[in-house]
């Protein structure tokens, strides 16, 4: 990693410590958007708003979010991507993906596309709030 993407990483960290998310987001769109050409990284930072799929949305957001940490930890790539796939998933589900915990806990979670069991663990702790943060 260079020296611009650390210093690039310790803005962004200094940004979210101090809640100013939207400029950390103006930070950090553009260059998820060089390593992972998805068309919905072009609403990362949009309003989440309220309904029923507004949590797939801040969930997303946090496996998005853990994606660039686990750049930042220069994490193997496998690990990077399981988080960014199944952020892509999460965003994209017609279900509310809290309601599909709910209905059937972690193994329902598996059953979505690019979530393991590691990953599934993560969301349900991001749930429930037994994530340690």
């Amino acid at each position: 990693m260079s020296q611009k993407h650390r210093e690039l990483g310790q803005r962004i960290g200094a940004l979210v410590q101090a809640g100013q998310m939207a400029e950390a987001y103006a930070l950090l769109a553009p260059v998820l958007a060089q390593r992972t050409p998805f068309p919905k990284l072009g609403l990362i930072g949009e309003a989440v708003g309220a309904g029923p799929l507004a949590v797939n949305k801040r969930i997303a957001e946090r496996l998005f979010l853990k994606a660039y940490d686990l750049e930042l930890e220069r994490a193997q790539s496998h690990r990077i991507w399981a988080c960014r796939k199944a952020g892509l998933a999460v965003d994209e589900l017609k279900e509310s993906i809290a309601q599909i915990y709910d209905n059937r806990d972690e193994p329902g979670l598996r059953e979505l596309p690019g979530i393991g069991k590691s990953l599934a663990g993560t969301i349900a702790g991001w749930l429930t709030g037994n994530d340690g943060g």
